[in-house]
């Protein structure tokens, strides 16, 4: 039942997105570490998961790309102060305690 619906492309592309977004924080580790999260943060958590979220909302909701891109617009906001939390949090953990952020080992 959840793939069925409009969701379902979220789904589907959280493990990618999650994925992605280590990735990026591993072949980011040379640069500076709110640039590292901030960008890993925006390609993995926002692009990427939008990426398979807008196709599964197109098909499974019968939704045009435009509509799909409206439908999803509403959670940009609240995804862009996801992005500058993480920033903030994981940058404060990596001054206290550099050993605790993985991908800078």
């Amino acid at each position: 039942g959840l793939l069925a619906g409009a969701s379902a492309g979220f789904i589907i592309g959280f493990p990618i997105a999650a994925y992605i977004t280590g990735w990026l924080m591993e072949k980011t580790k040379s640069v500076d570490i709110q640039i590292s999260v901030s960008l890993s943060s925006v390609v993995g958590g926002i692009i990427i998961l939008y990426i398979p979220g807008l196709i599964g909302m197109m098909v499974n909701a019968g939704m045009s790309l435009n509509a799909a891109i409206i439908a999803v617009s509403v959670y940009l906001p609240g995804d862009v102060l996801k992005v500058i939390l993480a920033t903030i949090v994981t940058s404060a953990i990596f001054k206290a305690r550099p050993n605790s952020v993985l991908a800078r080992n």
